[in-house]
């Protein structure tokens, strides 16, 4: 290439412009009711109209997983063969009770929400299927003989004449949304007690729950189960598309689970001190991410051998703050008060769980086309060695057998904990109607390392530390937060 002739030229153009037009209508009402004095009640009810993406000239197209062939919008299919849905509902309950005139309060809320993903099934995506993105390939015809140079230019795309159906051609990865598609819908629920303590300071301890459905998705469908034999031919869409490997499903059938114990003790500023301490307990899934590995793993008990999936999942929380106005110099005059006064120091800690790591082989031997989980024959964790040479035990791990899913859970083995302290000093001194700020800044002060997770890539270079087989398997070759750093600021306010 560097003597321009290169040995394949490819080119990629999206043969339409995507002029996308669709329609939002949210219509709602809301009432409160104060039942008595220590009871009061919100409630609320909408109604939410999400028309499907629409191109102004009808250049959108969907394959069909029923006849194997692309099917353009015209006037009377448009988006294509997507239907509007008008079931979108959403109603809102809120409830307070005090017993002690505010120095106790219990609260209730639920609302659902529905909200179009900004990715894919909402634009992007029927007008960057076949016929209207193309992607023209020219190899070499003979290896290391030069056939073409650079300034040749780029290859000739032709406009595929359009009709109401067309076949794909051979290789090309279409795009398939359901006629169903539904936008994604959350439904969100919390019951807590806050308790005023004295000294300007609340406690409020609550329980969180969300429950995503119909979140959106894309994934291969068109892979075969595991087994014997040719890859393509026991392809599911063989017989109908015996040339296309990948049919990218993007629907809107996905779901997510959140239920977590939230405690917050918070100090409102007074005396020159505020502070705030909270810490999270919670629990996440989903049914998504394991569809990476096959499109059949989509529910969220999964049967023995077959992944769960928590990728998301940080199960601890901790974060604690203060500022507290250094009470220095507060009644004294001139060159005391000018240096004495207006001391500020600030910290803010945090501590999360490590993340959870979704480890794979190195060679699948599902032969299906796509990857594998390995097999966990003991906790990981349990004495983990926790170095970046080697983070967690890697003899818990095994290749399952052939045609075999295997069991390995994202959480079974975690990345690093992330534990980390900033701190500030500043001082702010008066001049007449302005202001002058010196602040001292220190991140990470006691200089720990944070290590990332293995398989984060590191000074520029890959790692394999996420898949088994492999000699950096278990290992760390990056960090995520930098060592300490100090910094000195001036700021003039007027």
């Amino acid at each position: 290439m560097m003597l321009g002739f290169p040995n394949l030229v490819q080119r990629d153009i999206v043969d339409t412009w995507p002029l996308i037009r669709r329609n939002f209508v949210g219509v709602f009402a809301q009432d409160d009711f104060r039942v008595n004095r220590k009871l009061s009640l919100q409630i609320g009810l909408r109604w939410d109209l999400m028309t499907p993406p629409v191109q102004v000239d009808n250049r959108q197209s969907n394959f069909s997983p029923t006849d194997g062939l692309i099917h353009l919008a015209s006037p009377d299919t448009r988006g294509p063969d997507r239907k509007t849905q008008y079931g979108y509902i959403a109603p809102r309950l809120g409830l307070a009770y005090s017993p002690d005139n505010g120095k106790t309060a219990f609260r209730a809320a639920f609302g659902m929400s529905y909200f179009a993903d900004n990715f894919g099934a909402s634009g992007g995506t029927s007008e960057r299927n076949y016929p209207f993105f193309l992607q023209v390939d020219v190899p070499t015809p003979t290896t290391f003989t030069p056939f073409r140079s650079v300034s040749d230019g780029f290859p000739t795309v032709n406009s595929v004449p359009l009709a109401p159906t067309l076949a794909p051609p051979a290789g090309f990865a279409v795009f398939y949304i359901p006629n169903d598609f539904h936008e994604d819908t959350t439904k969100m629920w919390n019951v807590g007690v806050q308790r005023e303590l004295g000294w300007n300071t609340v406690l409020d301890v609550s329980y969180v729950g969300t429950r995503g459905t119909h979140i959106f998705r894309s994934f291969n469908v068109n892979v075969p189960m595991p087994g014997p034999g040719n890859v393509n031919q026991r392809r599911p869409y063989f017989a109908i598309a015996p040339g296309i490997t990948t049919i990218n499903q993007r629907d809107g059938a996905g779901s997510t689970w959140y239920d977590a114990l939230q405690v917050k003790l918070d100090k409102r500023f007074a005396h020159g001190l505020q502070a705030l301490v909270a810490y999270t307990y919670s629990k996440t899934e989903d049914n998504i991410a394991t569809l990476g590995i096959h499109p059949t793993l989509t529910v969220r008990q999964r049967a023995p051998g077959a992944s769960g999936s928590k990728v998301l999942d940080i199960p601890q929380i901790f974060t604690g703050s203060l500022t507290y106005e250094l009470p220095f110099a507060q009644s004294a005059s001139g060159l005391a008060k000018t240096l004495g006064a207006g001391w500020a120091f600030s910290a803010i800690t945090l501590f999360h769980s490590g993340d959870p790591l979704d480890v794979r082989v190195a060679s699948s031997q599902l032969n299906d086309g796509g990857g594998n989980w390995p097999n966990i024959t003991c906790d990981p964790m349990a004495n983990a060695p926790r170095t970046p040479q080697q983070w967690f035990d890697t003899s818990c791990f095994a290749n399952p057998a052939q045609f075999q899913f295997g069991n390995y859970k994202y959480s079974n083995a975690r990345g690093p904990t992330v534990f980390n302290t900033d701190m500030s000093l500043s001082k702010r001194t008066a001049i007449g109607k302005a202001s002058l700020e010196v602040r001292f800044d220190v991140f990470n002060v006691f200089n720990r390392a944070h290590f990332a997770n293995p398989g984060a890539a590191g000074l520029g270079t890959a790692n394999t530390g996420v898949t088994f087989g492999t000699t950096a398997f278990g290992s760390i070759s990056a960090v995520r937060l930098p060592p300490r750093e100090a910094q000195f600021g001036v700021r003039f306010l007027f």
